[in-house]
């Protein structure tokens, strides 16, 4: 490579990295694809970010305790999150999908590696509930 094409590059290197380190945080906002959205969410309503450091995450189901549990399938785990942002690991359990409470406000979770639906309690231990079909 000649010294003046290292020079050019080296410089557009430079110039480049600033502006890649100044890229505005992503804005989210929310968009109705019904009109009957607006009748269920105040129009004024605004997305907020709680916590972060997730890889991919499903299953949000909010407690009226005051969090959220949330799976997420790259970390393996359960999570409670609380609105201040802390989280805690509720259980370790490979591929955890979705969430739901029972009738008893029990979380239940569709644990993909299990091949089962199972309920787990706030201490982090589970029983599965149901793992086949017909039997």
């Amino acid at each position: 490579m000649k010294p003046t094409t290292a020079l050019v590059l080296l410089l557009l290197c430079c110039l480049v990295a600033p502006l890649s380190a100044q890229t505005p945080p992503r804005k989210f906002e929310l968009q109705a694809n019904s009109p009957q959205f607006w009748k269920l969410v105040d129009r004024n309503a605004r997305l907020e970010k709680i916590a972060g450091g997730f890889g991919f995450t499903e299953g949000p189901v909010w407690d009226p305790a005051g969090f959220l549990y949330v799976s997420d399938e790259t970390l393996n785990k359960i999570f409670r999150v609380y609105p201040d942002g802390r989280k805690e690991t509720v259980l370790l359990l490979g591929d955890p999908d979705g969430n739901t409470f029972d009738r008893q406000h029990r979380l239940l979770d569709c644990a993909s590696v299990l091949r089962a639906i199972i309920r787990i309690t706030p201490d982090g231990q589970y029983t599965v509930l149901t793992d086949h079909h017909q039997g």
